[in-house]
Order: C-alpha cells, then structure tokens, then sequence
C-alpha cells in the first residue's frame, strides 16, 4: 500500500536537512509517494496566500507530513499543522537497526522515544490576541468552537 507524505522543506537551511532524508526513504522502494504544498513566500508569489487551500488540501490527504523548520512565513503551515491537525506532541522513536554502522561501541541497547511538546507558545512568538488566528480557523476536538473565539 502506497503512503503518501507531505513534505514542507520550510526556511533557511531546512531544506538542506530534509532533501536528504525524502532520498534516504525514497532508496529504500517502500511505496512512498511524496506530495509538496506550496507555502510561505513562494505561494504568497504566485497564489497571493502564505498557506493557499490547496496546501492545506494536500496536508490534509497525506498520510503524514514532513516539516522542515520556519523563520516566518511558513509559520501558518506550522501552525495548522500543530492547532488544525492536533499534533501536540513531536515524537521520535529511536532504535538501533541491526548491521547499521554506528559509532558506539554497543549500540544494540538502543531503544527510546524522545516526546517533544509541540505547541511552544512563547518560544516561537505566538504570543498576541486569539483573535489574530482567526483567519487559520482552527479548532480541535476538546475545543467547543473555534481557538481565536475562547478569549
């Protein structure tokens, strides 16, 4: 069965980081398909939107999605990504592939999930007034409504 993922390569050296991986998964001919949505600077260009419908259409029929990193304009992709999806949580299970090469001396023990908090807040200024995220029209399923209408 064929999954697809949508992968955001996002700012700055991000898509430096995230090129790399779609061709590490994409070797491994295990029926990946990739879709890119266009968002941040190069949608606003050309479709007059930072995060266009069709992105969100494109995030929202994927089986996951890949996101690289944001500085700014991208930031609407990962803010419905994080609110819009209810993705509260980053997690990144890690465990040691048998013949993998690895520089420790006794890998195989290797075996744990790192679980990132995902909604940040303040670190990524998303501070301000609920009403600002009117227009993303978020909501989620322990919400009664939409965020920018809690006050």
């Amino acid at each position: 069965m064929i999954k697809t993922i949508a992968v955001i390569e996002g700012d700055d050296a991000a898509p430096e980081a995230m090129k790399p991986v779609v061709a590490l998964l994409d070797s491994l001919n295990i029926g990946l398909e990739w879709v890119y949505p266009e968002v941040g600077e190069a949608a606003e260009a050309r479709m007059g939107s930072i995060f266009p419908d069709d992105a969100r259409a494109l995030i929202d029929g994927a089986d996951t999605t890949f996101f690289g990193s944001t500085s700014g304009k991208s930031g609407a992709a990962l803010m419905y990504l994080r609110w819009g999806k209810e993705t509260f949580a980053n997690v990144r299970p890690c465990r040691y592939l048998a013949g993998c090469a690895s520089p420790l001396a006794n890998p195989e023990g290797i075996d744990f999930v790192i679980v990132r908090e995902n909604l940040e807040d303040l670190y990524i200024g998303a501070e301000g007034q609920l009403a600002d995220l009117a227009p993303l029209a978020l909501t989620g399923r322990n919400i009664k409504g939409l965020v920018h209408e809690m006050g």
